[in-house]
């Protein structure tokens, strides 16, 4: 792969890419599903700022914990809005 890139970018470059997502199938209502890949793991960088009162980490509910509301942002900060499409 390296070399296609660095000697013939132009015969592999493409706007979108399709994966057979892991080369395997499973059955399904009597016929075989095979998976496919649509996008792979991107990495995405932020920083995340919150203040509250400090508590003690092993009761929970105890302070207005800035940790919490962080770990909420960055789980939903994944969240695109689109739905999975199965289609068998």
């Amino acid at each position: 792969m390296k070399w296609l890139v660095e000697n013939h970018l132009e015969k592999i470059r493409a706007d979108y890419v399709i994966n057979e997502g892991g080369g395997f199938s499973f059955p399904m209502k009597s016929k075989y599903v095979f998976t496919v890949q649509t996008a792979e793991k991107e990495v995405m960088w932020m920083k995340i700022r919150a203040g509250g009162s400090p508590g003690y980490g092993s009761i929970l509910g105890v302070a207005d914990n800035a940790v919490l509301r962080m770990a909420e942002v960055a789980r939903g900060s994944g969240h695109t809005g689109q739905r999975s499409k199965s289609c068998p």
